[in-house]
């Protein structure tokens, strides 16, 4: 991908394909202290393990 493509991606995320704006769209509300909204896009099963071994 070249520069200006990566570019106009990070600037319109409306251009990104479905996956990624999947992603795109979990890091925006996982960003901001709003846990309720970030959990719907996950599911129920989703299990996350973190330094330490803690498991949530």
């Amino acid at each position: 991908m070249s520069d200006s493509s990566a570019s106009a991606l990070a600037l319109d995320p409306a251009g990104l394909r479905r996956e990624a704006r999947v992603v795109h769209d979990f890091l925006q509300v996982a960003m901001v202290p709003d846990p309720e909204r970030a959990a719907t896009h996950m599911a129920e099963d989703v299990t996350s393990t973190f330094t330490g071994g803690r498991v949530y």
